[in-house]
């Protein structure tokens, strides 16, 4: 059944940095109308995985290179093996195998399909779909407008949320 994304979410997983290993984010869209099928969703992640399992990774020792690959490989097993779509639109996932984190997050709403490996998680698909406190969704257009890059300095960023009225 899909998750509700949430600020409180969100920052948690902002707060997260893999200190011995790789911190992955994989997003996966499952809107009915573009994967209709479990073979298709399967084609796609399949295809994700393979992508990001060939990016260059030459600035990794061996541990981390094999842990990476360990945790490619924990993601193919979860999404064959336990994944059940149950309406869910899309799908996040958030590993670090080494450094003892795994999280799947079914979305109620589709989410653009990324993969990125890096000491932090990319969240940034999952802010449209933030869900207001009222228990509703934001709408994707309105989220999508108040988003704005910004440099920050490492070890500085906050995740915030807001409203018509301020931000928290």
């Amino acid at each position: 059944m899909a998750g509700t994304v949430t600020w409180s979410l969100l920052r948690e997983l902002a707060g997260f940095r893999a200190e011995k290993g790789c911190a992955i984010s994989l997003c996966l869209n499952l809107d009915p109308s573009e994967v209709p099928t479990a073979g298709d969703a399967q084609t796609r992640m399949n295809s994700m995985l393979n992508a990001a399992d060939k990016t260059d990774r030459t600035d990794l020792t061996h541990e981390q290179r094999s842990a990476l690959k360990a945790d490619f490989e924990r993601i193919a097993t979860w999404f064959d093996d336990d994944f059940e779509r149950d309406g869910s639109q899309g799908l996040a996932i958030f590993a670090a195998g080494l450094d003892n984190f795994w999280r799947t997050l079914p979305l109620p709403q589709p989410v653009r399909d990324s993969a990125k490996v890096g000491r932090d998680f990319y969240l940034a698909p999952l802010v449209p779909l933030v869900s207001r406190g009222d228990g509703t969704e934001g709408t994707r257009s309105r989220a999508r407008s108040q988003q704005a890059p910004a440099p920050v300095p490492e070890g500085r960023a906050r995740l915030l949320g807001g409203d018509p009225f301020g931000v928290h």
